[in-house]
């Protein structure tokens, strides 16, 4: 497939940029806006980070990654696999995701982005599902900072 096929979602929280940096990066309070995915990492480039998550009602480690990019209060970025995808575990089928943070006075925007989807034969079916995927965690985070 020649064409990239990308995610993005953005969202403002009335929060300063370090709150959300935290929230993104703790995993105690990601559980609680990435619908109960907890993330096991030591949060430094080059190591890896986990998700342990719920599948068919059973506790599964079901996508890894590697953290690529850490510029505190501004970027996080790491690589995914996802096996329910139904791609074997080999570089060519992770994807990247990039959060970007921006201060706007005292709200923070954090925008996030999951690709290239492109590489899967259903590309187009993984790129809704992600969008809706990434649209409800940003709501999820804003609701979560904003109590």
């Amino acid at each position: 497939m020649d064409k990239i096929l990308t995610t993005k979602s953005s969202i403002t929280i009335n929060a300063p940029v370090v709150a959300v940096w935290n929230a993104i990066i703790d995993p105690m309070i990601i559980k609680n806006f990435m619908m109960g995915m907890q993330a096991i990492s030591s949060w430094k480039v080059g190591d890896e980070l986990r998700w342990i998550g719920r599948h068919e009602e059973k506790p599964e480690d079901n996508a890894k990654g590697t953290i690529i990019n850490m510029e505190p209060g501004k970027q996080l970025t790491y690589t995914f696999y996802y096996p329910g995808y139904g791609y074997p575990d080999q570089p060519e089928f992770y994807n990247t995701i990039n959060y970007d943070l921006e201060a706007i006075g005292d709200k923070a925007v954090i925008t996030v982005q999951q690709g290239d989807f492109s590489v899967f034969e259903k590309g187009e079916t993984f790129v809704q599902h992600s969008q809706m995927f990434w649209d409800q965690v940003l709501i999820n985070l804003k609701e979560v900072l904003e109590k």
